[in-house]
């Protein structure tokens, strides 16, 4: 089961860091719906590696940017 949550884990760091990657290189905006997909949806797999592993400040850190990923896509979506 480690090895899952270990994939889990690696995916949703490739998904945050696409994101980032993709704004700094000037491809997406942080307003864009792109952008926090992919942060939202590589948050939510790093939080369920860190509950699985037990990182609580990985727990906290990830939840915090799932929560801010959730509310800028549902600004999107309310334009």
């Amino acid at each position: 089961m480690d090895f899952i949550f270990q994939l889990i884990g690696i995916f949703g760091a490739a998904f945050v860091l696409i994101g980032f990657s993709m704004m700094k290189f000037g491809k997406w905006k942080n307003e864009d719906l792109y952008y926090n997909l992919a942060n939202g949806f590589g948050s939510i797999l790093l939080v369920l590696n860190a509950f699985y592993f037990k990182n609580i400040a990985f727990f906290i850190l990830n939840t915090f940017w799932t929560v801010l990923s959730i509310k800028d896509i549902v600004k999107l979506y309310k334009k």
